[in-house]
């Protein structure tokens, strides 16, 4: 069976160009604010409202990263949105689940076990989440054509942008005018800000659903009956592998790291590695978790091949992973953002903190003022900036300096981390950082569009690519929690400057075919 997607280039190009596919204005904004809605309440918010109940940071970071494994792995069921049903309906599907996750998220705040429950509805709101984007990015790509994608990559990373101001700026000032004007408890101030968010996310669901276009590309395959159940059990396989696989894979790393801390105290510049160690129980419940997942793993992975044999599924996978420089890509993927990705985990609770931590002590009035309005302005005109010089000079002539950008203001946080300076420096520091990664993603963006359109499974390869992406964002904070509480948040930031080297270096060999580059 071919896919929808094998229609000519060309021929879907030059509709899309005629705008067959409607005004780009009319969707992609609020398609892609909306998107970031789900993605900043797990990776960014969710951390301070932790913070205000006292979580220590490791535990913080280690569990929010670990919701939003579904981003990570949304590679693996991208061909199933991809050969059943149409985007549109995929994305108008998942939004209305992700309003009744945020509700959940919600309620679960004012409950005893608060910490468990809305972890919980955090992860079924990321895979809600994941899946839309994998709808979203697929719509996009099928309803503009390639110079369009370009031009349009600084809308999209500043809509986004936009969707986080909204919430890490807006609502996060919101929730401190509650707690310091009105006295309202930390669970009572947040629940109310993230019931607030999930009516935002609700109105632009109900809006979307009667402005949405339908561009002529979007359609449901034509499946071989009982093909679509036959999908769903490949799907539901691979996603058992690379679940019992990660957590096996967790339980070996935080075994082997409890060891490694048990016979390297001989090193004193290491010091205390405390992130590293684990009491009895939680040893014994590591080795469990080991024992019980890497036998489903193994089964899993023997699974695979059979079913995804001469299925569209498997080869959705096997040409992504077939391509001409597939390593040099990987390796991008998993080196560009990395820095990036270790300081927007770390930075909300370095601007939480309290001094004897090293951290800034910041209200959640001065973080939504200083710690993001700042920032978020830097990124909203380093995006448009960024997408503006990539469609003009080409993403061959741009790259170097973009990424150059994106991860040399990461110097100045070992600064704030010595001085602590005043609430202005604060916010000039944010906003030159958040400025240079608006202007350096741009590149990264464009790059995997490039990437994605190597084949007729442009909707698989665009979720393959920004899977592997977001599992490289997710490992970054997990590791950044670690090396945090272990060396203190100057050290962190020397680290995170240290890492942008690899990512630099990649550059040299990544193919760029610029002929067949979406720009």
């Amino acid at each position: 069976m071919e896919v929808d997607e094998t229609k000519p280039i060309e021929i879907a190009e030059t509709q899309q160009e005629q705008g067959r596919a409607g005004n780009p204005w009319s969707f992609v904004p609020p398609l892609y604010f909306m998107q970031a809605i789900p993605s900043v309440l797990v990776g960014e918010m969710a951390p301070l409202i932790y913070k205000g109940f006292n979580v220590d940071n490791a535990l913080i970071t280690r569990w929010t990263s670990l919701m939003a494994l579904p981003w990570a792995i949304k590679m693996l069921f991208g061909p199933f949105v991809e050969l059943n049903s149409t985007r549109r309906k995929w994305i108008l599907l998942t939004q209305m689940l992700i309003v009744v996750g945020i509700l959940a998220v919600a309620f679960a705040l004012n409950t005893p076990n608060f910490f468990g429950f809305s972890l919980a509805f955090l992860g079924l709101t990321a895979l809600f989440s994941a899946t839309c984007d994998i709808a979203t990015d697929g719509f996009y790509l099928m309803s503009l054509g390639r110079s369009q994608q370009a031009s349009f990559s600084g809308v999209l990373s500043t809509s986004s942008k936009l969707g986080r101001l909204f919430m890490m700026s807006g609502l996060v000032y919101v929730a401190g005018v509650f707690k310091e004007n009105l006295h309202a408890s930390n669970a009572v101030a947040w629940a109310s800000v993230v019931g607030m968010l999930a009516v935002v996310y609700g109105i632009g669901r109900i809006t979307l659903g009667r402005s949405l276009p339908t561009p002529p590309q979007d359609k449901s395959p034509d499946a071989q009956p009982g093909e679509n159940a036959r999908n769903l059990l490949r799907t539901a396989v691979v996603l058992a592998a690379a679940l019992f696989s990660y957590f096996a894979l967790s339980a070996i790393v935080r075994i082997s790291a409890n060891a490694l801390a048990d016979n390297l105290h001989i090193l004193p510049l290491l010091g205390d590695l405390k992130g590293w160690t684990r009491t009895t129980d939680a040893l014994t419940a590591e080795w469990i978790q080991l024992a019980f997942c890497l036998p489903l793993a193994v089964a899993s992975l023997l699974a695979i091949r059979p079913l995804m044999s001469n299925t569209p599924t498997g080869e959705a996978f096997s040409t992504f992973f077939r391509q001409p420089g597939i390593w040099m890509i990987l390796l991008f993927i998993t080196f560009y953002r990395l820095p990036e990705a270790m300081v927007g985990k770390m930075s909300g609770l370095f601007f939480k903190g309290p001094l004897s931590e090293g951290a800034l002590n910041l209200t959640e009035k001065q973080i939504g003022i200083f710690g993001n309005v700042y920032g978020l302005a830097g990124t909203i005109l380093g995006g448009l900036l960024g997408g503006y010089l990539v469609s003009k000079r080409g993403l061959r002539k741009s790259f170097w300096p973009l990424a150059i950008a994106m991860h040399a203001p990461n110097l100045l946080y070992i600064w704030a981390a010595k001085t602590h300076p005043s609430l202005i420096g604060i916010g000039l520091v944010n906003f030159v950082d958040q400025f240079g990664y608006g202007i350096g993603f741009s590149a990264y963006l464009v790059y995997l569009m490039w990437v994605a359109q190597r084949s007729s499974f442009r909707t698989s390869h665009y979720a393959i690519a920004t899977g592997l992406g977001v599992l490289c964002i997710q490992v970054a904070g997990i590791l950044s929690g670690i090396i945090q509480t272990n060396f203190g948040y100057v050290n962190f930031f020397i680290t995170v400057a240290v890492l942008a080297i690899p990512g630099m270096l990649t550059l040299l060999f990544i193919p760029l075919d610029e002929k067949a580059a979406p720009v």
